[in-house]
Order: structure tokens, then sequence, then C-alpha cells
């Protein structure tokens, strides 16, 4: 799925070195700010009441955007923890 310039992985948790994290009220809130962030093309995105498990039992609260800095060859996706429908998290890239 496009959505501006970023490319969204629904139910994925991307890898990538943290720049930053910050509240944001939309996943698209969170592809500006990585666009809008130098180094950033990659970020994770937790809608969910209740916050988002990381897979190791920590949950991570509603809102958080972490953004962060991968490595991507042209036409490649951005590594992953997991992915699949019980990743609660959305991740999404800056196409290189």
């Amino acid at each position: 799925m496009q959505l501006e310039q970023c490319t969204l992985l629904p139910n994925t948790n991307a890898r990538g070195a943290t720049i930053s994290n910050m509240q944001r009220g939309s996943v698209t809130e969170c592809c500006t700010e990585c666009q809008e962030t130098d180094g950033c093309n990659v970020f994770v995105y937790c809608p969910k009441d209740g916050g988002c498990d990381d897979g190791s039992g920590r949950v991570y609260p509603q809102g958080l955007c972490t953004l962060k800095s991968q490595q991507l060859a042209p036409g490649e996706q951005p590594e992953y923890f997991a992915t699949g429908p019980v990743v609660p998290w959305s991740s999404g890239y800056i196409p290189a």
C-alpha cells in the first residue's frame, strides 16, 4: 500500500537502527515524520488499542512511532523482526 512516498507494510515489525521515538496519532503522521527526518527510511507504528507487544512480552503504547534507518537497495523491502496476521505493528519505508 502506498501512502504519499511511503510504502506501508501492515502487520510487520521492521528492523533498523532507531533514530527517535515519539507519539503520533496515525501511521500517516509517522510516515510524514520519517520523510522529514534526516536518515530515516523505515518506521514502525503501533495502531493497537492497549499497545503492541514486541514479541518478547514488552508492550509499547498505542501511537508510538519509531523512526529507523536501514540500508536499502532500489526495489528492496526492509528486513523485519516479524510479519503476519498476529503482529500488531504497522511498518513502512521510503523506497530507495
